[in-house]
């Protein structure tokens, strides 16, 4: 029996302007990530959380990819995918 692990957070980084809420949920091995933004929704399926979410955010383009990438919001996520 696999035990699912979710974490839960938002991103706001002061060039957008709105908040980006996402979800990240570990499905047996695989991690699924969910973006939410004004835009609609983003999803991406990685080895792990950090390439889920990776991969669900590149459509936003590079620049915005790698501002996301390096908000500091995301340590506080990435050490509760580790405690989950």
């Amino acid at each position: 029996m696999t035990t699912a692990k979710s974490v839960e957070f938002e991103l706001e980084h002061p060039s957008f302007g709105y908040a980006m809420s996402v979800g990240l949920h570990d499905l047996g091995g695989r991690w699924v990530a969910v973006a939410q933004g004004p835009d609609g929704r983003l999803l991406g399926i990685g080895a792990t959380a950090r390439e889920a979410f990776a991969v669900a955010i590149a459509p936003l383009g590079a620049h915005t990819a790698a501002l996301l990438m390096a908000d500091p919001a995301l340590f506080g996520a990435s050490l509760r995918v580790l405690a989950a």
